[in-house]
């Protein structure tokens, strides 16, 4: 519980960078951490995570979106619409937002995130080796949340990350038949 206590006090810092517009969601998901850890869990809470029943579809409308306080990937990222949008029991309530028309199967989608455009946890720099012989190659340093490991004691999950140098990728997409 210490933890999530330092966690929740280090929110008050992150909100002098002009956050606070973020932050605002983070308090009400980390004090429910700590109760959750002192033991009294919301169920709401940790059914709404990913999507709340009542908005079962393609998109992601639980309150882990509001983790993302931007999405997509550079240069292309920008701040996150479901800051928005009120959450109402840990939810967006599926008749508030915009109306997009038939575009969207499901009530309360056009609120919610794509899987896909959540920031993939890596970030890569390219490299340029000059090697002796007069040769040079460019490659990518990529570092960040590579992987999930899981302790075989006590079947915790913890990030795995890690840095690795790779193969720049092509300029145009290559057809491999």
């Amino acid at each position: 519980m210490e933890d999530w206590q330092r966690i929740r006090a280090r929110l008050e810092v992150i909100a002098t960078f002009g956050l606070e517009w973020w932050v605002a969601r983070l308090r009400a998901i980390v004090d429910e951490m700590i109760r959750t850890v002192g033991g009294s869990p919301d169920p709401r809470f940790w059914q709404a995570i990913y999507k709340p029943k009542q908005s079962y579809g393609i998109r992601v409308t639980g309150w882990i979106a509001d983790l993302f306080p931007y999405l997509g990937e550079a240069p292309h990222r920008r701040r996150s619409h479901v800051f928005q949008y009120e959450r109402l029991d840990w939810a967006i309530p599926v008749d508030s937002g915009v109306d997009t028309g038939p575009m969207w199967p499901e009530p309360g989608a056009e609120m919610g995130v794509e899987p896909k455009r959540f920031p993939s946890g890596l970030c890569s720099v390219p490299v340029q080796l000059n090697f002796p012989s007069g040769t040079d190659a460019g490659v990518d340093l990529v570092a960040g949340f590579i992987a999930v490991e899981q302790d075989p004691e006590d079947l915790a999950l913890s990030p795995v990350i890690s840095c690795s140098v790779a193969e720049r990728a092509p300029e145009k997409p290559v057809l491999v038949l």
